[in-house]
Order: C-alpha cells, then sequence, then structure tokens
C-alpha cells in the first residue's frame, strides 16, 4: 500500500486509541524519525510541550519510550492487539 494510505490509516488507528490530533502528528513524525528539533520547529512548539505530548502519547498507548512506535505500528496496521 501506498505510504498516503497507510499513514491515513495509521492515524485513523491513533486517533481511536484517544490521542489528540497533535499527539497523533507527533506520533506520525516520531515514527518517520523526525527528530525533536524538527517536530518543534514544524509544529510550532517548545522542547517541553513536545516532551509533554510524548509523556501522553506514551501513556496512551502503553509504551515507554518512542523507540517502541515502529513495532506498535506495524501492530496498528497488520494486525494483532
Amino acid at each position: 500500500s501506498d505510504p498516503e494510505q497507510r499513514e491515513r490509516l495509521l492515524k485513523e488507528r491513533l486517533e481511536a486509541l484517544e490521542l489528540t490530533r497533535q499527539e497523533c502528528k507527533i506520533a506520525l513524525m516520531l515514527m518517520d524519525g523526525d527528530g525533536d528539533a524538527k517536530i518543534c520547529e514544524v509544529l510550532f512548539i517548545s522542547k517541553n510541550t513536545l516532551k509533554f505530548h510524548i509523556r501522553n502519547l506514551n501513556r496512551k498507548l502503553g509504551i515507554s519510550n518512542r523507540r517502541e512506535l515502529p513495532a506498535l505500528a506495524e501492530r496498528l496496521l497488520f494486525g494483532t492487539e
């Protein structure tokens, strides 16, 4: 499937897990390998605000850090919950 379709599906699944729109954007950017500085710049947020959002999305997704996001994305897209 094409990247746009993958991203759309992933976004739907993340929103279904009650992430806010901003948390979804951040999760997707992290999954794409974007660093903190780029995320802050693109979303016009401070480093502290980013940390706050990441803490919330980790809690909501049941993960302990961003390195777990790629595996989580695969599970959300292809399968076994």
